[in-house]
C-alpha cells in the first residue's frame, strides 16, 4: 500500500518537474522534517522511493531563531508569585556562571532574559540542546513540550517537584530522550549503543553523568557552539573535579580525546579488549594467509557481473 501511494506522489512530482513555463504545475508540501527522515523503519524499496521523491523537490527550510525558541520555552513554564525574588537571589549568587554563556554566544542582551530567567531551572546548555534534539529526533510521544509537562522521571516537571534547588543537567536530557535514540538509525543509534554499553559497566554516578553528557554532545554534533570539551562539559552538568573524572574514564578506554580539538568522544566498550586480542594474535601469528581467511568467513566466492 505504501509503495503505491509513494508511486502516485513520485509521478505527481515528475509531472510538475517536467511542466513548461506556459503550463506550470506547482506542488507544495509542508513537512516537519525532511522527506527521507520519514523512511526510518520501513522496507528498503520504500526507502528508495522516498529518496527518489526527495530528489524531485526543492527544499525551503523554515526555522525559528534561538532567541525565538528560548522565548517559547520560557512562556511554557509557569512561574509562581515569589519566583522573581528567588530568581534574583540565585542569579546574583551565580552571575559568573551565567556570564560565561553570554561570552560564548549562547545569548545576548536581548535573549538572556528568556534563556536565563525564563527557562530556569534549565541549565542554559540543556535549553540549547533540548531545542536541537527536539528537531533531530522528537516524535509525538516525546517532544520539547512533553519534556516540560509530562510525568516521566526525567522530565522537567518531575525535576522541579523533586528538587528544591539546582539546575536540570544534560545527563537527565539523555535519559529522557533515550527511548527515541534507541529507535534511531545510523550515527545517533551507534553513539547511543556505545554510551549504554559503557554505562552498564559503571557504578560511579558522576562518571555516568559525564558519559551521558559526552554522548549527547556527539549526537548533536555542533562543534562550533557545542563542543564536548572540558569547559563545556563542566558547564553542562556542574560537577566537582570533572578533570579527574575524565582522566579516569580515559584511562579505562571508555572515552577518547582528540589531541587537536581537545574534544571528547565515547569509545566502543570493547576497544580495550579488542586491542589486547589483536596484540596477542599478532604475537602468535607472524604471517596470515588472507585468501584463506576471507574464503573461510564468506560463502560467496564470486560476484556475478550485471
Amino acid at each position: 500500500y505504501l509503495s503505491q501511494q509513494l508511486k502516485i506522489l513520485q509521478d505527481s512530482f515528475e509531472i510538475a518537474t517536467r511542466s513548461t513555463e506556459k503550463v506550470q504545475i506547482h506542488i507544495c508540501c509542508i513537512n516537519h522534517k525532511r522527506l527521507s527522515n520519514y523512511a526510518k523503519g520501513i522496507a528498503t524499496e520504500s526507502i528508495s522511493s522516498f529518496r527518489t521523491i526527495e530528489g524531485r523537490v526543492k527544499e525551503i527550510s523554515f526555522t525559528r531563531t534561538l532567541g525565538e525558541n528560548y522565548w517559547i520555552i520560557s512562556k511554557a513554564l509557569t512561574k509562581k508569585n515569589d519566583f522573581d525574588s528567588k530568581w534574583e537571589e540565585y542569579y546574583f549568587a551565580n552571575k559568573e556562571y551565567y556570564d560565561w554563556f553570554i561570552d560564548h554566544g549562547f545569548a545576548d542582551d536581548q535573549t538572556k532574559q528568556d534563556l536565563f530567567k525564563g527557562c530556569f531551572p534549565l541549565n542554559p546548555i540543556v535549553t540549547y540542546a533540548l531545542i536541537q534534539l527536539s528537531e533531530l529526533i522528537a516524535q509525538n510521544e516525546r517532544t520539547l513540550f512533553t519534556f516540560i509537562s509530562d510525568n516521566d522521571t526525567n522530565s522537567l516537571k518531575s525535576f522541579i517537584i523533586s528538587h528544591e534547588s539546582g539546575l536540570y543537567g544534560i545527563d537527565r536530557l539523555f535519559d529522557y530522550f533515550s527511548p527515541l535514540m534507541k529507535k534511531e538509525d545510523g550515527e545517533i543509534k551507534s553513539i547511543w549503543l556505545k554510551a549504554e554499553a559503557i554505562l552498564s559497566q559503571l557504578e560511579n554516578e558522576t562518571e555516568k553523568h559525564v558519559i551521558k553528557a559526552i554522548a549527547l554532545f556527539q549526537i548533536l554534533n555542533d562543534s562550533r557552539l557545542f563542543p564536548p570539551t572540558v569547559e563545556y562539559l563542566d558547564k553542562s552538568i556542574c560537577i566537582n573535579n570533572i578533570d579527574s573524572v575524565l582522566s579516569r574514564l580515559e584511562e579505562q578506554s571508555f572515552i577518547s580525546k582528540d589531541l587537536l580539538t581537545e574534544q571528547y568522544a565515547v569509545s566502543s566498550f570493547s576497544t580495550k579488549e579488542i586491542n589486547q586480542v589483536i596484540l596477542e594474535y599478532r604475537s602468535n601469528h607472524q604471517k596470515v594467509d588472507l585468501v584463506n581467511v576471507f574464503s573461510s568467513i564468506t560463502p560467496v566466492k564470486y560476484i556475478p557481473a550485471r
